[in-house]
């Protein structure tokens, strides 16, 4: 009866999208019409005179959010804008509340007595940065996913190049804090004049700023934002949830009215005070998804910061990258326990996000070349002649960037050619059933999910039994 509105004429019947998967038994079937389609060869639709049109289909059924198909364009874009203004929004609450009060208040200071802030207060600065990294990649999956996107692939790109712009700026306002540190802490600032010329007040200055990149990413740029998410993202809503859950439905040890207050801070909530569906409750204690998208984007703006160390003269630029390799073999051991014992399973299906981080990954590689020129700059390996201005030295090491980046775009995209699709040559198309189960102990009897549910509901024994 619930469902019946759903199938017959009414407010409530289902609407058809216009779009359906088609599911191949052989790859070679799947090619072999998409070679014909491409071949300008057309199927009429059975119930009308317009064409089939056929497209590839990189993701799989799971992976579709099936309520946004019938989207209108003009909202999307309406969503679109509405997450623009609510992620700067949040980036300006964030920089206001919390990063702007503790160095305008702890840290700023410093600079004006003729001192600079250093040691534990610097390194809070870190811990500050890699939470409000968390925090701001949080806020802008759970809104990314109301925009619209039929499919999560899209939408997971969508999380990455936002993600990545919003630690790229948060990342910007704690180096500027650090170079305006070193800038007014003698009231005056070193140009860029001195800066190419490697007077002993730039040298100075230039250690005076890398010690304090180095002790804002170790250990709170590096470490402590992901040790913080681990703990964050499991033990304490876990332990919310089962709290809550025991306090509304289980103890009721307070008067209704409160419980009611206490019910909205329950994810899944019902309606009622009476009963906790089974189904709410696990939704409400499931972990979260492997967020691949958000770690992308730590993964390009760490490297492109230790890596802009290099610029300078100082001995903790090598501190830096010595740390950079101990994040890395931490990352390594840290995401193999957290995607693959604490999130739940996700479908990736597609290459696009893996593609579209190696595209982005010339960020990092080019300010790595940008290093380059600028030390051949400094040694006057090139433009040796001293009347050249300095900004036309910073114009060229703008243009070694870009150029870098463009050449590892060009080798990416028309070398390696990451988007070419091949046809798949099945090998064992001769085999039978049988020949297949001696080599595998998987089938489509045991791994399709509505056989097994008919096996374990519908299909039983003479007796009453299980088919096992």
């Amino acid at each position: 009866e619930e469902i019946s509105p759903y199938f017959t004429d009414g407010d409530k019947k289902l609407k058809g999208t216009g779009q359906a998967f088609l599911v191949f038994k052989w790859m070679t079937d799947r090619d072999a019409i998409m070679r014909a389609y491409e071949d300008g060869k057309r199927f009429k639709h059975p119930n009308g005179s317009g064409d089939v049109i056929f497209s590839h289909c990189h993701v799989e059924p799971p992976n579709v959010d099936w309520q946004y198909f019938g989207l209108d364009p003009s909202d999307k874009r309406k969503r679109l804008w509405k997450f623009v203004g609510k992620l700067c929004l949040l980036v300006l609450i964030i920089q206001g509340c919390i990063t702007f009060p503790y160095t305008f208040f702890v840290l700023w200071p410093y600079s004006s007595t003729g001192t600079v802030a250093s040691g534990v207060k610097v390194t809070i600065m870190g811990i500050i940065l890699g939470n409000t990294n968390w925090i701001c990649f949080l806020a802008n999956y759970l809104t990314a996913e109301q925009l619209g996107y039929r499919t999560k692939d899209w939408l997971y790109i969508f999380v990455f190049v936002s993600n990545t712009i919003v630690v790229l700026l948060l990342t910007l306002f704690s180096v500027g804090t650090a170079a305006h540190f070193i800038t007014h802490q003698y009231r005056m600032a070193t140009g860029p004049e001195d800066f190419f010329s490697m007077l002993v007040s730039s040298i100075g200055h230039e250690v005076a700023f890398t010690r304090n990149v180095y002790n804002m990413l170790q250990p709170g740029g590096f470490f402590v934002g992901m040790v913080i998410v681990a703990i964050m993202a499991g033990p304490v809503p876990y332990t919310i949830t089962t709290l809550f859950s025991k306090v509304i439905f289980v103890w009721r040890c307070f008067p209704e009215c409160l419980l009611k207050i206490l019910k909205v801070f329950l994810p899944w909530s019902p309606a009622t005070l009476n009963h906790y569906p089974t189904r709410s409750a696990e939704k409400g204690l499931e972990p979260w998804e492997i967020p691949i998208c958000g770690n992308y984007a730590d993964h390009i703006v760490t490297p492109s910061l230790c890596f802009f160390m290099l610029f300078f003269l100082s001995p903790f630029s090598c501190r830096v990258l010595k740390g950079m390799m101990y994040w890395a073999l931490f990352m390594y051991v840290y995401f193999r326990w957290m995607h693959l014992r604490y999130h739940k399973t996700c479908y990736y299906t597609s290459h696009r996000l893996e593609m579209g981080f190696q595209y982005v990954w010339g960020i990092p590689l080019s300010v790595l070349a940008a290093a380059c020129c600028c030390w051949a700059l400094r040694a006057n390996l090139i433009c040796q002649n001293p009347d050249i201005p300095p900004l036309v030295k910073i114009a060229l090491i703008c243009l070694t960037f870009s150029v870098s980046a463009l050449i590892w775009v060009t080798v990416l995209h028309f070398a390696i050619r990451p988007w070419q699709r091949g046809e798949a040559i099945d090998q064992n198309r001769s085999l039978t059933y049988e020949q297949v189960q001696e080599d595998s102990i998987y089938s489509w009897l045991n791994c399709n999910p509505v056989f097994v549910l008919k096996c374990r509901y519908y299909f039983q024994e003479a007796n009453g039994m299980h088919i096992t």
